[in-house]
């Protein structure tokens, strides 16, 4: 069976449709939600590589939208973090919830501002993401962009009403994070939109 998974995961992986299904057919429910050693199930894994017609198959055989890795990273947050909304989409109408955080505290929407995928993120917060969310740290997905130095998040989460107040627990809000991480092009930009 420990070939069957491993098969099952890499043609999650690589997005090989043709074995997903093979193996899918030779493993029982509960074998299709095996983890490997970093914690990630296939479904964790075609949707972090944004394998889209790997997730009907893996979603019809069992595969449980809330299971998190080593780090607690859902499929969603996963993801999302790689900017792809088809597989994000698949997974909420799956039942994903897009307020489940990781162990970081971080949800599938401070992940994709950090990352920089500032087409996903209004989308994320159509479905119902808390803009102004503070992760354990009390950083917002606002305080996440600016720290992934992404320009194009941070206007877009300030374009949804983002708090430019908020603070993190070291009581730093977005703008001193653009002032001490040396970002001048979005210190300005949230010096123009009002910051405090």
């Amino acid at each position: 069976m420990k070939d069957q998974i491993s098969n099952l995961h890499h043609a999650a992986q690589v997005g090989d449709l043709k074995h997903l299904e093979l193996a899918i057919k030779t493993l029982e429910v509960a074998a299709i939600n095996t983890q490997n050693k970093q914690g990630y199930s296939a479904l964790m894994i075609a949707s972090e590589t944004g394998h889209l017609a790997c997730l009907n198959p893996l979603l019809a055989a069992g595969s449980q939208v809330g299971l998190a890795n080593d780090q607690g990273q859902t499929a969603l947050i996963l993801a999302a973090a790689n900017g792809h909304e088809d597989c994000s989409n698949t997974l909420l109408l799956a039942g994903a919830d897009v307020q489940t955080p990781d162990s970081k505290g971080w949800t599938a929407l401070m992940w994709a501002a950090f990352k920089g995928h500032s087409d996903i993120l209004p989308w994320l917060i159509d479905v119902g993401a808390r803009i102004n969310r503070q992760a354990k740290d009390d950083k917002t997905p606002l305080i996440c962009a600016v720290m992934g130095k992404e320009l194009s998040c941070v206007a877009a989460l300030i374009k949804a009403d983002a708090d430019l107040t908020m603070q993190d627990k070291h009581g730093k809000n977005a703008y001193q994070y653009a002032i001490e991480l040396d970002d001048t092009a979005i210190a300005r930009y949230l010096e123009a939109a009002g910051v405090p």
